[in-house]
């Protein structure tokens, strides 16, 4: 399936991978939304099912683990995510930890690119002001692991909707207020492309970013 984002057109069942700057990926992104599905409709029944497959895993409530992959129950229960075709397939295709790997990556992308082209036009209509409020608490496993959570809040006055976007789910060391701070600014500007004091005007939580 051709995914249609900022850095990456991936082609799950051969694994292939095309950078915006190939003329391929530079034709994709002038595509009006409707040719862009009829692409998309174009594609293969084995890329379709794999992607089928893909979003089934990702977004499944049960967080399987990639080691899953190793299991044969596992890969009969993708068969029944393949879309049906109008008759039978001998073999239909099943998804590896390879392809999985490019498709998560390719998923990753396309939400960078659509959240930084929410809110493009808000940072200009906000004129400086500082429109988002970050959303952050921290974890502590059972095995002693230190796990942040960032998410961004903010408001989208052409639709009348309010928005909490899951920013990262981070791996920390320490705990300590300004640790958590700094992280916070580098995810800022590395999922939303602006710096954290453009558009960050508050913190909840435990008041760490404040520091």
């Amino acid at each position: 399936m051709a995914h249609h984002n900022n850095e990456a057109v991936v082609n799950l069942s051969e694994g292939k991978e095309l950078k915006w700057t190939s003329p391929e990926a530079k034709k994709l992104k002038k595509m009006k939304q409707g040719d862009l599905n009829n692409l998309i409709d174009s594609q293969s029944y084995a890329d379709r099912a794999l992607c089928a497959q893909a979003h089934w895993f990702v977004y499944s409530a049960g967080s399987q683990p990639l080691s899953t992959f190793d299991d044969p129950n596992f890969k009969a229960m993708l068969h029944a995510m393949v879309p049906n075709q109008g008759s039978s397939v001998e073999k239909p295709p099943v998804l590896n930890k390879r392809q999985i790997r490019h498709y998560i990556e390719a998923e990753y992308n396309s939400f960078k690119f659509c959240l930084r082209k929410d809110l493009k036009p808000l940072v200009a209509e906000s004129k400086g002001n500082k429109f988002c409020q970050i959303c952050h608490d921290g974890v502590t496993l059972d095995n002693k692991s230190k796990y942040h959570v960032y998410g961004l809040q903010y408001t989208n006055s052409k639709f009348r909707c309010n928005h909490v976007v899951a920013l990262a789910f981070r791996k920390v060391k320490e705990s300590k207020a300004k640790t958590i701070a700094a992280l916070g600014k580098e995810i800022v500007i590395e999922i939303t492309s602006f710096k954290f004091d453009d558009i960050v005007g508050a913190a909840v939580q435990d008041g760490a970013e404040k520091a």
